[in-house]
């Protein structure tokens, strides 16, 4: 896991950097920033799953920041960390889904509870989230081998997958004698979706056939 900090002072950051149980919680890379502005930039890139953040900074402070990250619904948990004991700050916190607030001067014992806390709860709804995407994945590829066997009764609800198009080519690609070609379809599927051409589905009738 990894967590950023973002504080435009390097004291504070310093102090949380080693007043962190890091590791005992699971984080294995620790990130820092300046301020909301390079926070994006390594949350876009390193995709953080716990972030601090103070509220005022230069350029771009914490409640911007906040309001950023929940347009785009990330799954991070995020902690505000500020020396401004105003209950605005602590409303828009919530407003936008914070996890918590601290003040500053940041006391050990509260910041490694919060630290595990916010860890814990980003376990819980990773395990959420995966448990739906197979349901999600199990549903789309139930759908594509409706279809293929003639059923064209539900196919607007697969188009709900695709990328927009006025029409799609089908390809039917078979995994001769390969023993669980799932790890190859998920992969060709990611990288489909992710260069937003198409998907691929692993068909129930023959877990060897894909709709691509």
């Amino acid at each position: 896991m990894k967590a950023l900090i973002v504080d435009d002072e390097f004291n504070v950051r310093d102090v949380i950097r080693h007043l962190g149980q890091w590791e005992t919680h699971g984080i294995t890379k620790l990130l820092e920033a300046k301020n909301g502005h390079e926070a994006k930039s390594l949350i876009e890139k390193e995709r953080p799953e716990i972030i601090f953040t103070d509220v005022k900074m230069p350029g771009m402070g914490g409640i911007e920041l906040i309001e950023w990250l929940d347009s785009i619904s990330y799954p991070g948990k995020v902690i505000f960390i500020t020396g401004y004991n105003d209950y605005s700050y602590m409303r828009k916190a919530i407003q936008h889904s914070s996890f918590d607030y601290l003040l500053k001067p940041i006391e050990y014992e509260a910041f490694n509870h919060t630290l595990e806390k916010s860890v814990q709860a980003w376990k819980v709804d990773f395990e959420h989230a995966e448990v739906l995407e197979d349901v999600k994945k199990l549903r789309r590829n139930q759908l594509a081998t409706a279809i293929c066997l003639g059923d064209r009764s539900d196919s607007i609800s697969l188009a709900e997958f695709l990328p927009e198009s006025e029409g799609y080519m089908l390809t039917l690609l078979s995994f001769y004698q390969m023993h669980n070609p799932d790890f190859y379809i998920q992969k060709l599927s990611d990288d489909l979706t992710d260069r937003k051409l198409g998907y691929a589905f692993s068909l129930k009738t023959d877990l060897n056939l894909c709709l691509v």
